[in-house]
């Protein structure tokens, strides 16, 4: 498996991704009206426009994308593995890369917002749970900080 950047040409696969994922995997502890939201914040011309205002990776093996991750300043945001590599250590290889990624910026602390779906992810990754956070646009979401 390679974690590598984004380029021009992977949105379509990626955007593709993230619907199977949260219809999949996430529609199991959120709403229609949310898991569409999501579908919608994530078109590939919205992709392209995020990897233009941060870092964002994808993870690739046989020239399949596994999963996507991204850094904006030194919150990790979108991170998203396809549900048929689940458990192959994919989220945790882009998480790795994030963390990596964010140190090299001077960044001393990541946060984030995670799925309820999630929580147990980034609890194995030794995030620190803060706080859950029920109003935000993507429904109750789980605020998480690490040190790193």
């Amino acid at each position: 498996m390679l974690i590598r950047r984004f380029k021009l040409g992977d949105e379509t696969k990626i955007s593709y991704l993230i619907k199977c994922t949260v219809y999949l995997v996430n529609s199991v502890d959120y709403p229609a009206s949310i898991i569409e939201k999501a579908r919608l914040d994530n078109t590939p011309s919205k992709i392209i426009k995020k990897s233009r205002e941060n870092i964002v990776y994808v993870a690739v093996k046989d020239k399949k994308i596994m999963g996507t991750a991204t850094l904006a300043g030194n919150k990790v945001e979108a991170v998203y593995v396809h549900p048929r590599y689940h458990s192959l250590g994919v989220g945790k290889k882009l998480m790795e890369k994030l963390e990596e990624q964010a140190r090299s910026k001077g960044y001393t602390k990541l946060i984030l917002y995670a799925s309820i779906t999630a929580v147990g992810f980034y609890e194995k990754l030794k995030y620190k749970k803060i706080k859950k956070v029920s109003d935000g646009p993507y429904g109750e979401n789980v605020y998480f900080t690490k040190k790193i």
